[in-house]
């Protein structure tokens, strides 16, 4: 959340949770969102392989569809990226 201070196109989590991709993510600075605030206060994300984001955008708007981590399925397994196109 403190990086967020200064990336503030958006924010994300991504974590493996009984080999499904869980992405948590919104299109708005960290440190604003009630989202981030309750993940960072609890113990919700817990896995082997977590993938943390803050963005600051250089291309495209500050939408959800742009905001880190992605989701894509692949040879019948989910996984995720901080680069959308896989």
């Amino acid at each position: 959340m403190r990086r967020g201070r200064k990336h503030r196109d958006g924010w994300g989590v991504a974590f493996y949770r009984d080999g499904a991709a869980i992405v948590i993510k919104e299109p708005l600075p960290a440190p604003n969102s009630n989202m981030a605030k309750i993940l960072r206060d609890t113990n919700y994300v817990r896995s082997n392989v977590v993938i943390s984001h803050v963005r600051k955008g250089t291309k495209g708007g500050k939408t959800y569809a742009n905001t880190h981590p992605f989701r894509r399925e692949l040879y019948g397994k989910e996984w995720v990226s901080l680069i959308m196109a896989m």
